[in-house]
């Protein structure tokens, strides 16, 4: 099995390239997109639509990963946030799967 990964924020201009070249360079990809899917089926994509400050959706997307990357972006809210608050679930999801490796971009 190859090594699988979670992206957050994989719907954005970075995350759609994180994903793409996931994917060209052989891994499984959990892509978490908060509304709009902007990919392609593909035999080792799977799509988590969710928000990052739901605990329960952001472990979902964690389960399984050997390394999250975030390309989490605040550019459409009035908080700017939106990275820090979704490392509060983030954080914890991969502690309790397991998880060792987080990468922000």
């Amino acid at each position: 099995m190859n090594m699988q990964i979670t992206v957050f924020g994989a719907s954005g201009k970075v995350g759609q390239h994180v994903v793409s070249i996931a994917l060209s360079a052989g891994y499984e990809v959990v892509a978490f997109v908060h509304s709009h899917n902007p990919f392609e089926e593909h035999e080792r994509l799977k799509i988590i639509t969710g928000d990052v400050n739901d605990a329960v959706a952001v472990a979902n997307a964690v389960a399984g990963s050997e390394a999250v990357i975030s390309a989490l972006g605040s550019w459409g809210t009035k908080q700017k946030n939106i990275l820090s608050e979704g490392m509060k679930a983030i954080i914890p999801a991969m502690e309790a799967s397991g998880s060792k490796r987080l990468i922000t971009l």
